[in-house]
């Protein structure tokens, strides 16, 4: 309790109800939390998937084969970038 005159206490930031705590009450990341630090990776692989389907859509009117290759490529060109993003962000 806070006397007069005196700021009033306020919980360290870890603990629950402080105001600048990142968790929520039984200290589990809260969905906001979640949200602010996936959305760049989120448009990323979006970003990403709409190259791969452009580059899909190109090469398609060249025939088969080369639609074969282009599908080849992305999908392993995605699996190595997915493996890189998961080795700097996983824990």
């Amino acid at each position: 309790m806070a006397r007069e005159g005196q700021a009033p206490e306020r919980a360290p930031p870890n603990e629950p109800g402080s105001p600048l705590a990142a968790n929520g009450p039984r200290g589990e990341p809260t969905m906001g939390e979640v949200v602010r630090l996936a959305w760049p990776i989120t448009i990323s692989m979006l970003s990403f998937t709409a190259m791969g389907l452009a580059d899909t859509l190109f090469v398609s009117q060249l025939g088969t084969e080369p639609l074969a290759a282009v599908g080849m490529a992305v999908s392993t060109t995605f699996l190595i970038l997915a493996f890189g993003m998961g080795l700097m962000g996983g824990n």
